[in-house]
């Protein structure tokens, strides 16, 4: 087996998303190393990979990724973490909304960006929560590095907040 079938085995293992995310994580730490970082390090070398793992951890903040024993993965969004205020529509200090609204909001714009995907999620929010479940941790990282980007782009939310109101009717008439 050659070096590139090898890697492409891992690719698919792994999964495209913390695959390809590891050529901007060795990008961004060999700016700062005498000795330079190489796929393979990171692939191989146990100590390596944690750190990888602890940095791709960082980049799908404030999305976290639970793995169960039972073979789930479940990618979710704590209430501490809600960034934005649904009856206001801004990004806010004192947010207004619950899992409930976001699960409606993520569920349309994954929906729109990847059908297949959206098809292999299970969705459980609750009001303190957003969560989605599936059993594939290639899904997992997908879901969360997509709503991750999604969530840090303030005018993408805000829009898509506007949508998710007007599709279901969500009428906030009373600020607590």
């Amino acid at each position: 087996m050659s070096i590139l079938q090898e890697y492409e085995g891992i690719r698919k293992d792994m999964g495209s998303t913390r695959y390809d995310a590891i050529g901007d994580y060795l990008e961004e730490v060999n700016k700062d190393r005498d000795e330079e970082l190489f796929l393979s390090d990171v692939l191989y070398k146990e100590k390596e990979y944690k750190k990888y793992e602890t940095w791709f951890n960082k980049l799908i903040s404030p999305f976290r990724i639970h793995d169960f024993e039972n073979g789930q993965f479940s990618v979710s969004l704590d209430q501490s973490e809600y960034w934005y205020d649904w009856n206001e529509e801004i990004k806010s200090n004192s947010p207004y909304g619950d899992g409930h609204c976001y699960n409606d909001a993520f569920y349309d714009y994954l929906g729109k960006v990847s059908k297949t995907l959206n098809s292999k999620l299970n969705y459980d929010s609750e009001n303190g929560m957003f969560c989605v479940y599936t059993d594939d941790i290639r899904i997992a990282d997908e879901v969360a590095y997509k709503l991750s980007q999604l969530y840090k782009d303030e005018s993408k939310m805000i829009e898509l907040i506007k949508d998710t109101k007007a599709n279901y009717g969500y009428v906030f008439d009373v600020h607590i």
